[in-house]
């Protein structure tokens, strides 16, 4: 990052262009939300005004960066309801450029900020805040009490018991195993990295003498300036989260948390299980349906449609997560391994340096051995991003 290089050299870091605007305000105007929290880390004024009366918020609204805008509002100090030179407020603003997004979020913060009451948003107690939303996962637990499970004791169970005894055992068994995993998975830290360690601070104040600079990388790109952490390989921030993880995933709705090294075994145990009782249920559905002459009837076409839906999701994911399993591979890597140096060799063509072969994969994916230390890792890229 170019605003690292230049501050590590000593730049001066209130410098202003002819209108008063200087490099966060120049960021909050192009919606670079990483480059600002990098900027007021360093010491910039996110109030500091420029010669039309503007703020980094006010330029924020015009760009229609939501990030950018609840970044600016979380500092210290920052007034939501300031008005410019020409009497325009952020909000006016972002109104006159129909962000929408923005609009709603300032109204919103507007509203806590003047009431007497503590800051109480009963919806994201029960559903998640926005973009962490708990409907996936209510959607499945409902779903499962309150239908699927009284159908099958009071329609499946009784009729069937004696003749499928061990299908009955199997599905019970899956369902504890199920359950058990999904509770792990869903309240286990997937893996977050610790924020505000020393040696995020060290590596901004050496930022300028890194000799990654003169090959032309990035030292910086190992740096997450919203934790102020230093990412190992193959960790990630969550933006849902808004944590590190290490060896990122995935951000999985129907556990409410994310996929991360910590939590990864639970995960596929919970997958599986799904899928294998997704199959056993639609299996038990056809079967009371042929024992009522194949009535087809509204509650069961719901039901079995319900399944489907499941069994697809279900065994889609349970298949991809062992496939990368066996790979030592992560769902994100798979993604975006364009994206990623340490996953390219020296011509630029994809590499895995992870990949021991399948058995040492799969043992490493369920921690029953040891993953490679950094320094066993055969690299075949210049450099680790």
């Amino acid at each position: 990052m170019l605003a690292g290089y230049l501050m590590g050299k000593g730049a001066r870091l209130q410098l202003v262009d002819k209108d008063g605007d200087n490099a966060l305000h120049w960021a909050a105007f192009k919606g670079y939300s990483e480059l600002m929290r990098l900027l007021i880390y360093s010491g910039f004024n996110p109030r500091q005004k420029d010669n039309f009366g503007q703020t980094p918020l006010h330029l924020a609204c015009i760009n229609g960066n939501l990030t950018a805008v609840k970044e600016l509002c979380e500092q210290d100090g920052v007034e939501i309801d300031l008005a410019d030179k020409n009497n325009k407020t952020p909000l006016m603003l972002a109104l006159g450029r129909k962000h929408e997004s923005i609009v709603q979020y300032l109204k919103k913060e507007a509203r806590f900020r003047t009431s007497i009451l503590p800051r109480i948003d009963i919806w994201s107690i029960l559903f998640g805040p926005p973009g962490n939303t708990k409907g996936a996962l209510l959607f499945f637990i409902i779903s499962l009490l309150c239908w699927g499970y009284p159908m099958y004791i009071i329609k499946c169970l009784s009729v069937t018991f004696y003749d499928l005894q061990v299908i009955h055992f199997l599905f019970i068994t899956c369902n504890v195993f199920m359950w058990i995993s999904l509770y792990h998975a869903s309240t286990t830290d997937p893996g977050f990295l610790p924020r505000n360690i020393p040696e995020y601070d060290q590596a901004i104040k050496q930022v300028a003498h890194f000799d990654e600079w003169k090959q032309g990388n990035n030292p910086l790109s190992q740096l997450c300036h919203t934790c102020r952490t230093v990412k190992p390989v193959r960790a990630k921030h969550c933006r849902i989260c808004n944590r590190c993880i290490k060896e990122f995933d995935h951000h999985c709705p129907y556990i409410y948390n994310c996929v991360g090294y910590n939590n990864r075994v639970s995960f596929v145990i919970f997958v599986i299980c799904v899928a294998i009782n997704g199959l056993i249920s639609i299996d038990f559905g056809f079967v009371i349906i042929e024992f009522e002459n194949w009535n087809f009837r509204y509650d069961y076409i719901f039901g079995l449609f319900l399944l489907f839906i499941y069994e697809l999701i279900a065994f889609y994911i349970a298949c991809f997560t062992v496939v990368h399993a066996g790979l030592n591979l992560t769902t994100n890597e798979r993604i975006n391994r364009n994206r990623y140096k340490y996953l390219k060799d020296g011509k630029g063509n994809y590499y895995n340096p992870f990949n021991r072969g399948v058995k040492n994969n799969l043992l490493e994916y369920l921690h029953l051995k040891k993953p490679l230390r950094e320094q066993e890792i055969e690299y075949l890229s210049v450099d680790i991003v």
